[in-house]
């Protein structure tokens, strides 16, 4: 956080610690993805290319893609890129409860305060699909995160999401608590 906004030295701040052919730490790099697109938050055209690049190259490692996911939510948030979410799409779908976490989280991040019927047609079909808990709560966080602000569209879903045999229960409360502090954010 202290280097957020530093975007032209944001690359090599974190050069030490990004994935790399010699590995150090699979936490680490991920850690480091994390930080890159937490550095470009809300200003990430300059990186999100570079964060699809770690995602897609390092498909073998979930912690290294968990960071990856992270980072592309938080560089791309409420920017509704296509890309990005099609690539966390592909994350999610991969059923891989640490990646699948983190790209349910960054799928609301991306599309934060849309309401985007194709993100909400993914993530609430998929967390009856999947056995992972996890992903079930990245996807939950999701799901808040798309309906932020569209409280008198959220109603019908909260009523969908009641009446679901699989119990998501935080996109329910979510919207609400996120509206009612938007004020404190603002």
């Amino acid at each position: 956080m202290i280097h957020k906004g530093h975007l032209k030295e944001g690359k090599s701040l974190l050069a030490p610690y990004l994935p790399t052919t010699s590995s150090t730490s699979p936490y680490s790099e991920g850690g480091a993805l994390y930080g890159l697109g937490i550095i470009h938050a809300n200003h990430g055209e300059g990186i999100t290319q570079y964060l699809l690049s770690a995602l897609n190259e390092h498909a073998a490692s979930e912690t290294i893609q968990h960071g990856a996911c992270l980072g592309l939510g938080v560089a791309g948030m409420a920017s509704g890129n296509r890309a990005i979410f099609n690539s966390l799409a592909d994350v999610l779908n991969s059923d891989r409860a640490v990646a699948g976490e983190a790209a349910g989280i960054a799928i609301g991040l991306v599309m934060l305060g849309t309401g985007d019927e194709q993100a909400l047609n993914l993530l609430i079909p998929y967390a009856h699909n999947t056995q992972h808990e996890k992903i079930i709560r990245g996807i939950a966080m999701g799901i808040a995160l798309v309906m932020y602000a569209k409280e008198a569209k959220a109603d019908s879903l909260i009523e969908q999401l009641l009446q679901d045999k699989v119990p998501i229960y935080l996109p329910i409360y979510l919207p609400i608590f996120l509206r009612a502090h938007s004020a404190i954010l603002s």
